[in-house]
């Protein structure tokens, strides 16, 4: 068959004064940024998984913070069940912000969770690690190999007793793990996922099609 090309997502990495400083403060928040879509985001076993441990996240004054834009009613069956299960003051449900504010979320955060059952190349993602902000996400993100390679993250399945599991184990952790990961997140970003580092990678792909264009030629 003909060569096909996969042109990853890539992000101009911010300046360092704004980035995220995880693990650094006594509360914590682990963020989910994106399209609340939630069954394509995880985002009922997210909730399933806070309402498992919330008696924790109340006691060590973790927040999971909830922010984006609306998917077909999405908003108010998220609303519904928070309230269902009593999650007021663990689960925070906020409206879609712009991209200036997006940064401002993530600067403000300790690590963002995304559970999905499905992606491309997830632009919040990517958006994390380059505002040096580790993550928590499950392999369907496509970038999870990459993520445990440069110690940047950790993997979780779509499964809410795992997610249960791992929201605690990041709840206690000391700081300064968190703090870890945010600078190899950071550093990753920087040298693999920038828009000029992306663009090389593609432009010699080309080149490599056309070398083996000639030769078959």
């Amino acid at each position: 068959g003909r060569p096909v090309i996969f042109a990853g997502n890539g992000v101009w990495p911010p300046d360092e004064s704004i980035c995220a400083h995880p693990g650094s403060r006594a509360d914590r928040v682990f963020l989910f940024l994106g399209r609340l879509d939630i069954h394509i985001k995880g985002l009922d076993t997210l909730i399933e998984a806070c309402d498992r441990c919330q008696n924790v996240l109340r006691h060590h004054r973790v927040t999971i913070r909830l922010v984006g834009p609306d998917v077909h009613g999405s908003t108010q069956s998220l609303a519904t069940e928070i309230r269902k299960r009593s999650l007021g003051g663990v689960v925070e449900l906020l409206e879609p912000v712009s991209p200036e504010k997006r940064s401002e979320f993530l600067a403000r955060a300790d690590l963002l969770v995304q559970p999905s059952r499905t992606e491309g190349h997830p632009t919040a993602v990517i958006e994390a690690l380059a505002h040096g902000l580790p993550v928590l996400i499950s392999p369907e993100t496509n970038v999870l190999a990459e993520v445990l390679a440069a110690r940047a993250g950790w993997g979780v399945t779509v499964n809410p007793c795992e997610l249960a599991r791992e929201l605690l184990r990041l709840s206690l952790v000391p700081g300064e793990i968190l703090a870890q990961a945010g600078r190899a997140a950071r550093h990753y970003a920087v040298t693999h996922l920038s828009w000029e580092r992306v663009a090389a990678k593609t432009l010699e792909k080309y080149r490599q099609i056309i070398r083996v264009a000639r030769r078959a030629a």
